[in-house]
């Protein structure tokens, strides 16, 4: 099922799930409005990726807070796994999407 690169497949489906929910979201909020919302013709922000210096301590700490709130098991220091890392981005993201619908 996984060719050479599972991480790289599994960041393109995250990538996939994520546009079909974006447009799932701007579908309703036409349904809900009959017009498209500014914020709903804007393109996404970018999500980060990178290094540890992507991060300000503070950004580490609310990580590690959101991180252990949500079921996730983090170390008091260092960067967080990139799989934490990518679902705290990911629920950030979701949660813009909502402040702007």
């Amino acid at each position: 099922m996984f060719g050479e690169d599972p991480q790289r497949e599994a960041e393109a489906r995250v990538a996939e799930a994520r546009e079909a929910l974006e447009k799932a979201e701007q579908e309703l909020r036409v349904g809900k409005t009959g017009t498209r919302s500014p914020a709903a013709a804007a393109p996404p922000s970018p999500i980060r990726t990178g290094t540890s210096s992507a991060y300000s301590r503070d950004e580490l700490t609310a990580i590690r807070t959101w991180a252990r709130e949500h079921g996730h098991q983090v170390a008091d220091r260092g960067l967080p796994t990139k799989a934490v890392l990518d679902a705290y981005d990911t629920a950030q993201a979701v949660a813009t999407v909502r402040k702007a619908g």
